[in-house]
């Protein structure tokens, strides 16, 4: 019909309008849109525009738009952003920035930077910086180096700057 062309092979339809190409086989419908393509499989959609690629599966999304990618799955959430990925499963939400690592867990946060680890728990505080490990219980903060084991009931700067470190990846 004028520019448009129809094609039925079997159980297959093929159609042809201008620049874009639609396909129906069985439950099945690919469509190709200029240099879009949307492709309906089952109940899964994929669909590729550019450079840019959506595929929806059931209840689960990937998405890859340029060197950013985005996954949903079920009430996961993952996501690629250039070097950083950011992950959210369920109320958890896992951060990897560069070198820097974190971890919301509930109202826990994990935090590994290089080769460092920072963790928040509710309102206490652990942190493992190298072979020490930092430990701050509510307004003590406990030390272990090696077979050394200290605890101090103040504030010190160091503290400080890795709480003020930890708030950072918050």
């Amino acid at each position: 019909v004028a520019d448009e062309q129809y094609c039925v092979v079997a159980d297959e339809q093929y159609c042809v309008v201008e620049d874009e190409q639609y396909c129906v086989v069985a439950d099945e419908q690919y469509c190709v849109v200029a240099d879009e393509q949307y492709c309906v499989v089952a109940d899964e959609q994929y669909c590729v525009v550019a450079d840019v690629q959506y595929c929806v599966v059931a209840d689960e999304q990937h998405c890859v738009v340029a060197d950013e990618q985005y996954c949903v799955v079920a009430d996961e959430q993952y996501c690629v952003v250039a070097d950083e990925q950011y992950c959210v499963v369920a109320e958890e939400q896992y951060c990897v920035v560069a070198d820097v690592q974190c971890c919301v867990v509930a109202d826990e946060q994990y935090c590994v930077v290089a080769d460092e680890q920072y963790c928040v728990v509710a309102d206490e505080q652990y942190c493992v910086v190298a072979d020490e490990q930092y430990c701050v219980v509510a307004d003590e903060q406990y030390c272990v180096v090696a077979d050394l084991q200290c605890c101090v009931v103040a504030n010190e700067r160091s503290v400080s700057w890795q709480i003020s470190n930890v708030s950072h990846y918050r």
